[in-house]
C-alpha cells in the first residue's frame, strides 16, 4: 500500500464503522497510486473537485440510478481530486410541518458518506440541492429551509474545517424575479449557521442557477470566510443537447468549435423570422422574410450607449431598430453606397436617445419588404461610455470574458471563487465535450478559479460506473497527466 494512503487508512480505521469501511479500506489498497498531479494555485484552497451528482440529491437514493459507493471515494483521490461538491436534496427527508425535523435514518446515511471522505481525506461541499418549493415561494417555504439548515449545522459543528456548507445550489425562480428575496434569505441562513460554526467555510452564489451574469444581483454578508460560487454551462444548446430535463429539449449534433464565433452573454438571441448560424467564418444570418430582424437582447440593461458597429460581408439595405424597456421603437436607417463583393463597417451613432435610456434591446432588420437577404457578420459591436465591447467574439474568448468577469468581481467584493458546476451531457460528440471541458478546466485555472467537474458517474460523468474504469479522454480533459 502507498504509504500516504496507508497513513490515511490507520488514522481513521478506529473512527469508522460498518461494512463499507473495510470495503473502502480493500479498494485503496488495491488501487495503482499515480505520481502527485502537478497542482495550479488555486483560490481557498480547494483545487480541483468532482460532484457526486444524481445520488443524495435524488428523491431517494437510487432512483436515478445511482447510490454513493465506496468505490467512488478512492477512485477520485486515485486519479487526483481534492474535494467533492456533495449535492443533498434535503427537502425530500424533511416534515412538512413544524418543527421541520430532518429524518434522522437519512441523517446517519450522510454521516456515513461524510465519514467516507474524512477516510480518504478530501475536502467536502455540503449543499442543499434542489429545493423546488423555495424557488417557487421563498416567503412561505423560508422558515422550513432554515430549520434543516439549523440542524445541519448543529449535527456537523465538530468537523474539522475539511467540511464546507453551500447554503443553496442554483437559487432561481422568485429569487431570480427578485435578488432582494434570495439576498435576505442568505443573511438570515447565514447567521443560522454562524450560531454553531462561526468560522467554516460557506459557498454562497447568485440567482439565475448561479449565473456569473448576475452577480452584481448577489448582497455579500459582511462574513470572513464565505466563497462564491459559480456555474456554467455555456453554449447551453452544446452542453445539454439531448437533455430531457430542460423543457423544450435541444436537438443533438451541436458541436464545440473554439474558434467559431458567437453572440457573447449576456446578449441574448431574440430574433424573428431569421436563421442564425455560426459555422462559417462569422455569423451567417438569412432573413427568411421581409422585416424580419436579427434581434440581441440581455437582462440588465446598460446605460450611455453611444453606437452600434456592425462589418458584413457585402452591402445591404437594413436599419438599426433600439426598443425601449416598454417595447417602443426607434429607427436608425443604415444604408451603404459600398460595391458588392466589398466588405462594409457600418456605424450608426445613437446621440438621439435620452442621456438616461436604458439599453438592452436593439436589432439589425430588413429594411427590403421582398428579399430574403443571407449575409454574415464578422465585426458587432457596441461604443459604451467611449469604449468599444464586442457582442460577437470566439466561442473560447466567451469562457475568458466570462470568468474574467466572475474573477473582477470576486476580486471587487474580496472573495475567494469557486466554480461549482460545469460539463457537458453525454448525447454530445465525444471529442466536442472534451474540447469544451478541457477549454473550461484551463481557463477557470488561468483566473486561478478552484472548480467542480458535474459529474462522476451519471450523464455528464468522467467514470463509466457499469464498467468500473475511467472515461479517460474526459478524464485526462479534468485532471491532466502529471509531468514527468
Amino acid at each position: 500500500m502507498n504509504e500516504s494512503i496507508r497513513s490515511i487508512f490507520q488514522s481513521y480505521r478506529h473512527r469508522v464503522h460498518g461494512p463499507w469501511a473495510m470495503v473502502l479500506a480493500l479498494t485503496i489498497m488495491t488501487l495503482p497510486i499515480n505520481p502527485i498531479h502537478a497542482q495550479p494555485v488555486l483560490d481557498g484552497g480547494l483545487g480541483r473537485g468532482i460532484n457526486f451528482g444524481n445520488m443524495l440529491e435524488a428523491p431517494a437514493e437510487g432512483a436515478w440510478g445511482l447510490t454513493v459507493e465506496p468505490d467512488f471515494f478512492a477512485r477520485v483521490k486515485e486519479a487526483g481530486f481534492d474535494h467533492i461538491r456533495l449535492p443533498v436534496s434535503w427537502t425530500h427527508h424533511t416534515d412538512l410541518d413544524p418543527p421541520y425535523l430532518v429524518d434522522e435514518s437519512f441523517f446517519e446515511r450522510v454521516d456515513e458518506v461524510l465519514a467516507m471522505a474524512e477516510m480518504i481525506d478530501v475536502q467536502v461541499i455540503l449543499n442543499n440541492h434542489h429545493h423546488d418549493e423555495l424557488d417557487e415561494d421563498p416567503v412561505a417555504e423560508s422558515p422550513r429551509f432554515l430549520a434543516i439548515w439549523e440542524q445541519i449545522a448543529t449535527r456537523y459543528a465538530d468537523k474539522n474545517d475539511w467540511l464546507h456548507f453551500e447554503v443553496l445550489n442554483e437559487p432561481d425562480g422568485a429569487f431570480s424575479a427578485t435578488p432582494e428575496l434570495w439576498n435576505d434569505l442568505l443573511s438570515e441562513t447565514l447567521a443560522v449557521i454562524r450560531e454553531s460554526n462561526p468560522t467554516r467555510k460557506v459557498f454562497i452564489g447568485p440567482v439565475g442557477y448561479n449565473s456569473i451574469y448576475r452577480l452584481d444581483d448577489l448582497t455579500v454578508p459582511d462574513d470572513p470566510n464565505l466563497v462564491a460560487s459559480v456555474h456554467y454551462y455555456d453554449p447551453f444548446p452544446f452542453t445539454h443537447q439531448g437533455a430531457t430535463w430542460v423543457g423544450e429539449i435541444p436537438p443533438v449534433g451541436v458541436l464545440y468549435r473554439p474558434l467559431e464565433k458567437a453572440i457573447a452573454p449576456p446578449w441574448q438571441n431574440y430574433s424573428w423570422d431569421t436563421t442564425v448560424d455560426n459555422t462559417g467564418p462569422g455569423l451567417r444570418v438569412t432573413y427568411r422574410e421581409g422585416w424580419s430582424a436579427l434581434s440581441l437582447y440581455r437582462d440588465t440593461a446598460l446605460q450611455n450607449v453611444e453606437a452600434i458597429q456592425f462589418r458584413v460581408n457585402r452591402p445591404y439595405q437594413l436599419q438599426l431598430v433600439v426598443f425601449d424597456e416598454n417595447g417602443e421603437r426607434t429607427d436608425f436607417p443604415v444604408q451603404s453606397s459600398a460595391t458588392p463583393g466589398n466588405e462594409k463597417m457600418y456605424t450608426v451613432s445613437l446621440d438621439s436617445l435620452p442621456a438616461d435610456f436604458e439599453f438592452r434591446h436593439f436589432a439589425i432588420q430588413n429594411f427590403n419588404p421582398d428579399a430574403q437577404i443571407p449575409m454574415i457578420i464578422s465585426v458587432l459591436r457596441i461604443k459604451q461610455n467611449g469604449k468599444w465591447d464586442y457582442l460577437m467574439t470566439t466561442q473560447r474568448n466567451i469562457i475568458r470574458r466570462a470568468f474574467q468577469t466572475a474573477r473582477d468581481w470576486a476580486g471587487s467584493n474580496s472573495l475567494p471563487l469557486h466554480l461549482g458546476e460545469f460539463g457537458a451531457y453525454d448525447l454530445g460528440d465525444m471529442q466536442s465535450r472534451v474540447r469544451w471541458t478541457q477549454d473550461i478546466r484551463v481557463i477557470a485555472e488561468q483566473k486561478r478559479m478552484a472548480w467542480s467537474y458535474w459529474e462522476l458517474a451519471a450523464g455528464f460523468g468522467t467514470y463509466d460506473p457499469v464498467n468500473q474504469q475511467w472515461r479517460n479522454d474526459l478524464r485526462r480533459a479534468v485532471i491532466p497527466p502529471p509531468r514527468r
